[in-house]
């Protein structure tokens, strides 16, 4: 069954995502999307048949297919998995929202170096204290 619309709908789509498209060719099936025109009219090694095959082909978290159908290219087992572990958690899985997960690994770490920070003061404190203990013992 394909996913792509009508004919027209997918020269449409070719149309908007052709950077989409040449990187998921490349990765995909290591096929040249410039193969698809020919200088001088040369014959095509890449006919809009085929290409329109291998794009109706491509895996669920392909460039091309995540931009043409608007999905976040989480297949839909995947989806399911995500719902299921949100249910039994009761929290947003990081996988809706990768931005707010990133921004939160970054204060994180924003965190966790400032507190670095203040234990290394607080250690040059602590050894400024003891050697000046034991200066007055000595």
């Amino acid at each position: 069954m394909t996913w792509l619309p009508s004919l027209q709908g997918a020269a449409r789509l070719v149309g908007l995502h052709p950077r989409e498209i040449e990187r998921d060719l490349q990765r995909h099936y290591g096929i040249d999307y410039r193969d698809r025109w020919r200088p001088n009219g040369g014959p095509s090694r890449l006919t809009y048949r085929r290409l329109l095959v291998l794009l109706d082909g491509l895996p669920v978290g392909a460039e091309f297919r995540t931009a043409a159908t608007g999905s976040n290219g989480v297949p839909n087992v995947e989806m399911r998995l995500v719902e299921l572990w949100e249910s039994l958690s009761g929290k947003e899985h990081p996988r809706r929202n990768p931005e707010k997960q990133r921004r939160l690994a970054e204060e994180a770490a924003a965190t966790q170096r400032e507190l670095d920070r203040q234990r290394e003061a607080a250690r040059k404190r602590n050894r400024a204290a003891l050697a000046a203990r034991r200066h007055k013992e000595v």
